[in-house]
């Protein structure tokens, strides 16, 4: 599937406009360098690619989230969606981390006692993400948010089809 780019800023866009050139729209964070180097048939279009084979291994670490999970259960509240998010931090330029004692050796997951102190640290690009449980849907959302350190840019992502709205 070929994914289509669109720039929506805040304060000045009404509407989301196509991005026909990467480079020229000034996509310096880290995640926008790999579009910018990349061909659009590339890019990832579901959670798993992107965690496994775009973001370096042992630079990243996953936590849930639950939406509305902590409410508690009454007949007037039912329709609240309850939804089990995760939430990826990561460093991609960071060095990659050893396993801790007891990971198995071929683990993707980095030590979250590394890139904790690593993110937002001068030069250290970061990138936060959100996703569905649906690792390998091309219709369920995918957001990241970029952070580039020199200009302290934070640039969103997201990667949603036609069909699928965005999340409210």
């Amino acid at each position: 599937m070929t994914s289509t780019l669109y720039s929506l800023i805040e304060g000045r866009d009404l509407v989301p406009t196509r991005i026909d050139d990467p480079v020229a729209a000034g996509l310096t964070d880290w995640f926008g360098k790999y579009l910018v180097e990349h061909e659009n048939s590339q890019y990832p279009t579901t959670f798993r690619s992107l965690l496994t084979d775009i973001i370096p291994h042992k630079t990243w670490v996953p936590f849930a989230v639950g939406d509305g999970t902590y409410l508690n259960y009454k007949p007037e509240n039912a329709n609240i969606p309850r939804d089990l998010r995760f939430v990826v931090v990561a460093t991609p330029t960071s060095p990659s981390t050893t396993n801790p004692r007891g990971w198995p050796e071929d683990a993707i997951v980095a030590d979250v006692n590394h890139v904790q102190p690593q993110a937002f640290k001068k030069g250290m690009p970061t990138l936060f993400i959100v996703g569905s449980t649906a690792f390998d849907s091309e219709t369920v959302f995918l957001q990241m948010a970029s952070w580039e350190p020199t200009s302290g840019n934070l640039n969103f992502y997201q990667v949603s089809t036609p069909s699928t709205p965005s999340p409210q």
